[in-house]
Order: C-alpha cells, then structure tokens, then sequence
C-alpha cells in the first residue's frame, strides 16, 4: 500500500493538489514520529467536528 492522504468535508472527499498534499502527509507524520508508541502504525484517522458553522467571511 502506497501512502494517501484522503480529506472529506461533510463525507464528500475533496482533490489535493501535489502541494497540499505533502504539506498534510509531512505535518501529521511529523507530528505522530514525535510521540511514544506508534512506530509500525499503518492507519492514521483524524476526525474533526465542528460544533458551529463555520464563519464565512473568515
């Protein structure tokens, strides 16, 4: 298995361009290298919900 870095807004998957997409998969692996206990981990799940809307003029 290749590595992928898949974004889903409200269940829908959205296209990263190259760019985005390396700055995603270096952040969060940099930052689970950083912690104990997870060297071998295969799958990485980050769920984010909002409990308001999102302002749109920000």
């Amino acid at each position: 298995m290749s590595d992928s870095v898949i974004i889903k807004l409200d269940g829908e998957e959205i296209d990263l361009n190259p760019f985005v997409y390396k700055i995603f998969k270096n952040a969060i692996r940099g930052m689970l290298e950083s912690l104990d206990d997870v060297s071998g981990t295969k799958k990485v799940e980050i769920e984010i919900n909002y409990k308001k809307e999102l302002d749109e003029d920000s």
